[in-house]
């Protein structure tokens, strides 16, 4: 019960923070900026699969100190990381956000409820560790820096972050136009989301007490001919 009133509390003073700290969109928006989009923690997105940087200052950080003076980071948090029902305080917490303003003074931060496409669509390009902002970004034609893994990883225009050089190529923005010859990389990577798929299609029995029809080879010809 104390451990839960304790959790209420954190969120609370968290998100009081963030919202006074929060900038005008309208006006950052006629600065030149990369757009950070963190993702909701706890989850599988961010651990296991973003590795060391599910601490998701780690990622910022190496972005705000490799970018021209002349260019900003706009953060917009999770629309459910101050959601007092699914959100877990350690991940990110008072001293989370105050970690950011007080040592990484290009990041700006906006509230969550902002729309994340006019922040794609104007950006240099968009970053993050793991998220659904990496397939938005595709279709919108932004790079976007990946920091961990990700089933779309190998998407044209995603670049997973290595060293520092990473950044640089985020910031040329070149389109990949031949989206053939990164297919059969792209159908592996959807063909792991399968696999999860498949793991919760031999549980149903166990679960819910029945079986699940599931034709996996026809699937992989569909996908084929699309």
């Amino acid at each position: 019960f104390w451990g839960h009133k304790l959790n209420q509390f954190g969120i609370s003073s968290a998100k009081k923070y963030y919202y006074l700290n929060c900038y005008n969109l309208r006006e950052l928006l006629k600065k030149k900026y990369i757009f950070f989009a963190p993702s909701y923690q706890p989850e599988r997105s961010t651990n296991p699969d973003g590795g060391i940087y599910y601490e998701h200052y780690y990622a910022l950080s190496l972005i705000s100190k490799n970018i021209p003076k002349n260019i900003i980071i706009i953060y917009k948090e999770h629309p459910k990381c101050f959601d007092k029902k699914f959100k877990n305080i350690i991940y990110r917490d008072l001293k989370y956000f105050k970690k950011i303003k007080d040592n990484l003074k290009n990041v700006y931060f906006v509230r969550e409820d902002e729309s994340s496409i006019k922040l794609i669509k104007h950006s240099i390009f968009t970053a993050g560790v793991n998220g659904s902002t990496g397939h938005e970004s595709v279709f919108l034609k932004k790079r976007f820096l990946l920091f961990g893994n990700a089933q779309y990883e190998n998407y044209p225009n995603i670049i997973k972050y290595k060293s520092i050089e990473s950044i640089k190529e985020a910031m040329s923005n070149k389109i990949i136009k031949n989206y053939k010859k990164k297919f059969n990389k792209i159908f592996n990577g959807v063909s792991n989301l399968y696999i999860i798929r498949d793991y919760w299609r031999y549980n149903t029995k166990f679960r819910y007490g029945f079986n699940e029809s599931f034709d996996y080879e026809k699937l992989k010809l569909n996908m084929s001919k699309d």
